[in-house]
């Protein structure tokens, strides 16, 4: 039987040679074809990382301290995560819904704290990095869809302002890395479409989804499928799925407290139609708007650590949008409903990617209309959908409308999401330093 099967390895493997040239002489091609949108997707990667190199740096410290943080930002587990990036031996047991969480997220910060820096300006580089790779693969996948080099450059820089990647992206957390690996699994699913992408990478792409993740697998899955039979596409998913565990298995050798990944279900029950997700309204109002322009965010009591506020915006009325942010919201929805429509109606050449990303986007929405407290808490795994559905509005009739609408929406949203991430971040940072004050003259 041995022998069998290593003879017909043997009588493949011409084959195999050059189906291998093919591909590299098709990406060859494929680089030569795509410098110059390589190089832009470097420029805009160093622009956005440093912008939220920035952001990042106003993060109090009080939040990723475990003696003191009382997950304050949006029921984030800054407290755990942090200690991840950091750390090898930190309590990885989040891996079960979080698969590569470990290897992804500790893997670039111990570089850069080999490289010489110290372990906070090595989380900042590893998170402003994030961020602009993040916006990069966002600009290629408006590419992906056909949009002009201009028009892609304008909603990658939408996408950059919103509310869910300002704040997200500083901060030390899961969803943030999730953003990312679902984006490029969308980037890629642009590509697939085009049939320029090998079987291989599709698998490595599925992989991304599924990486930090498990539910964005489903970007995996639906992208794949799209551009594939069903044969194919499950050969694909299931290659894919032999990679992650594969690569899993390794991260348990240099990461023991991880843990495989099946979740707890008697844990993940306890999310499910939570009371404090409010109902139908709220969780639509967070899902949809919240993601895109903040509103005013309230300090809560906090009742697990009285001495720390809770933040929230779940129950935040529309009201609370400054006008600023709500005139970027109206100018939002036109170019969205837009692009949505012409997803569903008229997609053209972009059909396969079109019903991925609706049929994508239609299942966070019904996860997170059931599962979860917080809604933006896990806006960044649906948030680039939503911008790569946009951008459908400038594929076609009335383009200049709408990219002047989205153009329009830029500094709106810029100017609403910034300035109230700064005066949260000041805000804590002074409630952290009366705290400290507090503790050293009670020792006194």
């Amino acid at each position: 039987m041995l022998r069998r099967i290593l003879g017909e390895i043997v009588n493949d493997l011409p084959d195999t040679r050059l189906k291998l040239f093919q591909n590299l002489g098709r990406f060859k091609a494929w680089l030569t074809a795509s410098r110059a949108d390589l190089g832009l997707a470097f420029v805009i990667s160093l622009l956005v990382g440093a912008g939220y190199w920035l952001l990042a740096s106003q993060i109090p410290q009080a939040l990723i301290d475990p003696t003191r943080d009382a997950w304050v930002w949006f029921e984030a587990d800054l407290i755990r995560v942090h200690p991840v990036m950091l750390d090898r031996y930190a309590n990885n047991y989040r891996t079960n819904v979080h698969p590569l969480q470990a290897i992804i997220m500790y893997t670039p910060t111990k570089a850069l704290i080999v490289a010489g820096l110290s372990e906070r300006l090595a989380v900042f580089g590893v998170l402003s990095a994030t961020a602009g790779l993040w916006s990069a693969a966002l600009f290629g996948g408006f590419r992906g869809l056909g949009l002009p080099r201009f028009d892609a450059i304008v909603f990658t820089a939408l996408g950059a302002v919103s509310s869910a990647a300002i704040f997200w992206m500083p901060v030390p957390e899961v969803h943030a890395f999730a953003g990312l690996t679902v984006t490029i699994a969308l980037a890629f699913g642009t590509m697939m479409q085009r049939g320029t992408i090998p079987p291989i990478l599709q698998s490595i792409s599925s992989v991304f989804a599924f990486s930090m993740t498990i539910t964005n697998w489903m970007a995996g899955i639906l992208t794949v499928l799209a551009s594939n039979s069903y044969k194919r596409a499950f050969r694909i998913l299931v290659d894919g799925f032999a990679i992650a565990t594969i690569v899993f298995a390794l991260q348990t050798v240099a990461f023991p407290r991880s843990e495989f990944f099946v979740p707890r279900l008697k844990t993940e029950f306890t999310y499910v139609l939570h009371d404090l997700a409010g109902g139908p309204l709220e969780k639509f109002r967070a899902f949809f708007a919240y993601s895109i322009a903040i509103p005013e965010v309230p300090f809560l009591d906090n009742t697990t650590f009285p001495e720390w506020m809770r933040l929230s915006v779940q129950f935040s009325p529309v009201q609370t949008v400054a006008w600023v942010g709500f005139a970027g919201l109206i100018l939002w929805a036109i170019v969205f409903i837009a692009g949505l429509s012409r997803a569903i109606l008229n997609p053209g050449r972009n059909a396969p990617i079109a019903q991925a990303l609706l049929l994508y986007l239609l299942f966070e929405w019904v996860l997170h209309f059931v599962y979860g407290d917080e809604t933006f808490l896990y806006s960044m795994s649906y948030v680039p959908a939503m911008f790569l559905l946009a951008g459908f509005s400038v594929l076609g009739k009335g383009r200049i409308f709408f990219l002047a609408s989205a153009v329009a929406v830029i500094p709106f949203l810029a100017y609403n999401n910034i300035s109230e991430f700064l005066r949260v971040t000041s805000d804590l940072q002074a409630h952290a330093d009366a705290l400290l004050q507090a503790s050293g003259s009670a020792s006194e």
